[in-house]
């Protein structure tokens, strides 16, 4: 009866350490802009003059064309993106050296939001040129912990599978090492696009990174409780 439980709990602390894997790469990181008409304003200004073209953004304020048209924005807007997506975002980036508006899943409902997801895609490509090489060492960075992240998963399970003691730790220890980051990086993200962008904008991350925290942590203690008491009756 032991050794079937024994092999119940090995299947099962298995799946739970690959379910709470696919929560960390699968829950969302959101983006949010409380008011999208100011930070409209804000861009459009700076995009313009960036390009030379500031007289002509003049121009368009006073004809009361630019009020008109951020009118019909919406006040608000959230953005979520998953690890699994930024790992992607990263790859685009190396590949085309940009985000495009749909790279970025902006919204692009109506003629407003299309308008706004242009510039704002416009000033994070201005703001990643100007810190070129920071922002290639932070995708190499996150690559590379993405990578560190599966490998520390996959031999966790494997170790269970072969019916090794301790075998939730690397999974502990990325699960909780991925959380922290991911807590620091929004604070920064939050930080940097207050900088260079909008200082109405803020990034937040699910409450489902913690739930893989969680599951992963129960999950390597009751394998280590029924690993424990299954080894005693074979001595």
């Amino acid at each position: 009866m032991k050794k079937i439980i024994y092999l119940v709990t090995k299947i099962i602390v298995s799946l739970a350490f690959a379910f709470s894997l696919l929560l960390l790469l699968t829950s969302s990181i959101n983006m949010k802009s409380n008011n999208n008409r100011l930070y409209a304003k804000q861009l459009i200004t700076e995009v313009a003059n960036d390009a030379g073209y500031g007289n002509l953004s003049s121009l368009f304020a006073s004809s009361g064309l630019e009020d008109e048209m951020l009118s019909h924005l919406p006040k608000k807007t959230e953005v979520s993106i998953t690890p699994l997506e930024v790992y992607n975002l990263s790859s685009t980036y190396e590949k085309k050296g940009k985000f495009s508006s749909k790279d970025l899943k902006l919204p692009t409902k109506t003629s407003g939001e299309k308008f706004i997801s242009k510039y704002i895609a416009a000033g994070i490509n201005a703001g990643l040129k100007r810190n070129n090489e920071d922002v290639k060492n932070a995708m190499n960075l996150y690559q590379l912990v993405y990578y560190a992240l599966l490998l520390c998963f996959v031999i966790s399970i494997i170790l269970v599978l072969l019916g090794k003691r301790f075998a939730g730790l690397t999974a502990i220890l990325s699960s909780v090492g991925m959380l922290v980051g991911l807590l620091f990086a929004s604070e920064k993200a939050t930080a940097t696009l207050d900088e260079i962008l909008y200082s109405g904008m803020k990034v937040t991350i699910s409450p489902n990174f913690l739930t893989a925290v969680i599951i992963v942590v129960i999950a390597s203690i009751v394998w280590e409780v029924v690993c424990h008491n299954y080894r005693k009756t074979l001595i």
